[in-house]
């Protein structure tokens, strides 16, 4: 295999590579260098769909099958010259970019020779991934509750302005009072909200995943410009799609329905405020929530903002049920809770007419 690749002819088809065009003689070299040999035997798993992948492979010698349940696709490389595929000996492109789910299965025709690269080893080269970023984030949206309803065009416009962040279990994405350093959208794994009691010990508040109502966090702090009220942690490995303070404004633009949605969630804990004052006013004063009860209220919130009542836990609290009652009374005052039956949104004009001069009063209950 070695006689029939030669070192100058595998350095040149890695700067034909539409990715590593950008790059001179001597960074070819250094990416090569970096690079990973590896035999592998007739039949052999190359990469497996479904698992997580952080190499992208280049084809020196042998024969490769491709194949996806998924996507339905099947097809060998390297290709016939007048094949579609004619001169593609590459593979598991997206891993230039971040550790991903691989899309396909590849299977070893035969002994075959294979190069590969990890993001890590184009570090400090001027490689032009963007491409292979815009469309792994677009097809990670489609997810995600409320981005895979988005156009293709507005989730490859998200695609140019967010980072792919993997993150180990364990691992605290950011602390309570930091400066907001971004926007987080789960794709993958289970996030934790913690802030610390009067004790200084921290009480986990709320949990974050893809499936949950909100499978955002971390946007309020970049919402007020204030820092952090909580810790994040993974509590599973993590994928998450970043919004960066400088790209927020242009994140609002290209999905303006998220504004309003936001808005419309920030103006309900206001007026819950506002509701529980004239209570305590009147003489009927409400005991204050704990922050499993807070964590609750924020749950149900969010499942009426985005699509519907949710039941009340029926292991929930006294305290609990009180609050779910608070709730219940702002949103039937706001027409709310009836339009959720028969409503995809359930959030009138009324609620969003009042959110832009809500959201400048002071906050009781924050989001992070």
């Amino acid at each position: 295999i070695a006689h029939l690749h030669p070192h100058p002819q595998v350095i040149a088809h890695l700067g034909s590579l539409k990715w590593f065009k950008g790059l001179s003689a001597s960074q070819l070299q250094t990416l090569y260098r970096r690079a990973n040999h590896k035999s592998v035997q007739r039949y052999s798993a190359i990469i497996r769909e479904g698992n997580l992948g952080s190499c992208f492979y280049l084809l020196l010698g042998g024969q490769i099958r491709i194949i996806s349940e998924e996507f339905g696709i099947s097809f060998v490389l390297p290709d016939a010259p007048d094949g579609p595929r004619a001169g593609r000996r590459y593979f598991g492109e997206s891993a230039l970019v971040t550790s991903v789910r691989r899309e396909a299965t590849v299977i070893a025709l035969e002994d075959s020779y294979l190069l590969s690269l990890t993001s890590s080893d184009m570090a400090g080269l001027p490689v032009d991934v963007k491409e292979v970023q815009v469309r792994i984030i677009s097809k990670m949206l489609l997810k995600v509750p409320f981005f895979c309803d988005l156009t293709t065009a507005a989730r490859e416009a998200l695609g140019a302005i967010m980072e792919i962040e993997y993150v180990e279990a364990g691992r605290t994405i950011f602390e309570e009072d930091d400066a907001p350093d971004g926007m987080y959208v789960i794709v993958e794994g289970l996030v934790a909200i913690y802030r610390r009691n009067d004790e200084g010990l921290e009480e986990r508040v709320c949990l974050y995943s893809t499936h949950a109502m909100r499978p955002t966090f971390g946007e309020l702090a970049l919402w007020s410009s204030q820092p952090r009220k909580g810790t994040a942690r993974a509590l599973e490995p993590c994928n998450l799609l970043v919004t960066r303070p400088c790209h927020f404004s242009s994140f609002l633009a290209i999905v303006p329905e998220y504004e309003n949605m936001f808005s419309a969630y920030a103006s309900a804990f206001d007026s819950l405020n506002k509701l529980r004052a004239e209570q305590e006013a009147m003489g009927r004063i409400l005991k204050l929530p704990s922050q499993r009860t807070l964590s609750h209220l924020n749950g149900a919130l969010g499942a009426v903002l985005l699509g519907g009542p949710r039941e009340l836990d029926p292991n929930a609290t006294q305290a609990e049920r009180s609050w779910a009652r608070v709730v219940r009374t702002l949103l039937e005052h706001h027409n709310i809770w009836p339009a959720q039956r028969g409503s995809s949104t359930g959030i009138m004009p009324s609620l969003l007419a009042e959110s832009q001069e809500r959201n400048s009063r002071p906050r009781r209950h924050s989001m992070l």
